[in-house]
């Protein structure tokens, strides 16, 4: 049966965004093959199985150089691939949604054997034109590995008393600039992150040198409340 031409580019469009096996030495196997030497919780191998209910990878985009994994949990893992001065940089981004959401990212430079080394996430930030904004993000949202963290209880133990994190950091999905948020609750819930309690508002947008993600100035982006939509959206 012919195909019409809405048709074959549409299914070219599912095939290439597809998260199924990648052929050896494609920029997808490259993806899920930097996953697998950070990832704990599954092998890749596992992961791409047609029809896996468990960990599993819901969307590979190589191209973009980011994937997505979902599971038996609440939220997902969001991983970046960042071309790097130093060799290749993986970010590992995990969100965990009950009643509220949190976020976690740790990043991983790639030696030139291809093995990972922990990087601290404050080491990626360069925000010389707001001094108070990352003073307040790297005393509130980093825990005692070093990784960017919203969750107050993975904090060192002299600092599980001071306020909740406020910012969260959303990275697009098909390249580009990221946006670092300061969340604000409709409620007084406390909350830090939560559809239809939040509105984000744009603190720096974030601009990735092949070192550093740079604070550029924000102001023509929108506060954001989030509702279910724009949670998938940004997060």
């Amino acid at each position: 049966m012919k195909r019409s031409p809405l048709a074959l580019s549409l299914l070219i469009l599912i095939l290439a965004l597809s998260p199924a096996a990648a052929a050896p030495g494609s920029a997808a196997a490259h993806l899920k093959a930097l996953i697998g030497k950070v990832y704990t919780q599954e092998t890749v191998a596992n992961m791409e199985r047609p029809g896996a209910d468990g960990y599993r990878f819901e969307l590979v985009d190589a191209k973009a150089g980011y994937a997505r994994v979902v599971g038996p949990f609440e939220g997902h893992v969001d991983f970046f691939r960042l071309n790097g001065k130093k060799g290749e940089v993986l970010l590992e981004i995990d969100y965990a949604c009950g009643v509220a959401c949190t976020q976690k990212i740790a990043a991983y430079r790639f030696a030139a054997d291809g093995s990972p080394v922990h990087v601290v996430f404050r080491s990626l930030l360069s925000l010389p034109a707001f001094e108070e904004v990352q003073r307040r993000l790297l005393t509130l949202c980093q825990d005692d590995a070093g990784d960017f963290n919203t969750e107050r209880a993975d904090r060192s133990s002299d600092e599980q008393g001071l306020p909740v994190c406020p910012f969260v950091v959303s990275l697009p999905k098909t390249g580009g600039r990221g946006l670092l948020y300061e969340v604000s609750n409709t409620d007084g819930s406390g909350y830090a992150l939560s559809v239809a309690k939040s509105t984000v508002s744009p603190r720096a947008a974030l601009k990735w040198n092949g070192a550093v993600f740079v604070g550029v100035d924000a102001m023509d982006e929108p506060a954001v409340f989030l509702n279910g939509e724009k949670m998938r959206l940004l997060f």
